[in-house]
């Protein structure tokens, strides 16, 4: 975002003054400080703004329970299974195995179980940082967890032949037309139970940058933020924090 953009660079004489009478003094109580956020704004002017200062309505006991989970008390793999189900992991299997028939002439005889435990030692590696991937599986930097559950070898062999569609399945027109024919079923998937989740009225969206350094032309350099290289992507956040 260029600095001629961005909002704070707009502030009038005015703002300033707003922002001055709002600030609190060092030698107030701590009672004085325990002022919220909606006591801040009532102040301003919500024609200029478009603030409301209407409290926030209370969640009610359906919410986001449109799929019958109950996301406050729910395992994560159960909230993670609510956008992948059982039948993508059994399609995504078969177009891995397909994949390696046309790569090597026979099947990797990948289930979708497999496909799950490959996914979840994939979303913890980058948690430890190891610069290079075989260190999990050798004798002093084992993680357990991970080589425990699979070898290395059928780590890679999955690795190497992962697919969520079948490439003979898609013309050549929306190969074309469509940058995310690759994975545009796992998109579509979360799309669809994104739409199914429940609302509320009061949401906000923003954008994100999704880090990636790798060759891909959707790949672009956003100045000031705190990861500018990557994939940007819109967010769909509420007050609670839930996107």
């Amino acid at each position: 975002m260029n600095q001629a953009d961005s909002d704070l660079s707009s502030l009038s004489d005015d703002d300033e003054d707003y922002q001055d009478n709002v600030e609190l003094n060092d030698d107030e109580d701590e009672d004085d400080d325990d002022i919220s956020i909606l006591d801040l704004i009532s102040c301003s002017n919500p024609g200029k703004w478009g603030i409301h200062t209407d409290a926030f309505p209370a969640l009610t006991s359906n919410f986001c329970q449109k799929s019958g989970v109950n996301y406050s008390s729910s395992k994560p793999i159960e909230y993670f299974l609510e956008y992948l189900d059982d039948d993508f992991f059994r399609e995504m299997a078969n177009c891995t195995n397909i994949r390696s028939v046309i790569q090597t002439g026979k099947s990797s005889n990948v289930s979708p179980e497999e496909i799950q435990i490959f996914i979840g030692c994939s979303l913890l590696l980058p948690c430890y940082g190891y610069p290079r991937l075989k260190m999990v599986w050798e004798r002093f930097t084992r993680i357990p967890v991970i080589a425990d559950n699979i070898a290395r070898d059928r780590f890679f062999q999955i690795r190497s032949n992962l697919k969520v569609i079948n490439d003979n399945d898609v013309s050549d027109d929306s190969k074309k037309s469509d940058k995310f024919w690759k994975v545009r079923p796992l998109l579509s998937k979360i799309r669809e139970r994104c739409l199914q989740q429940e609302r509320p009225r009061i949401v906000s969206i923003d954008e994100q940058i999704i880090p990636f350094h790798g060759q891909i032309s959707m790949r672009q350099y956003v100045k000031g933020k705190p990861n500018p290289v990557g994939l940007k992507v819109s967010l769909c956040a509420l007050h609670m924090a839930y996107l």
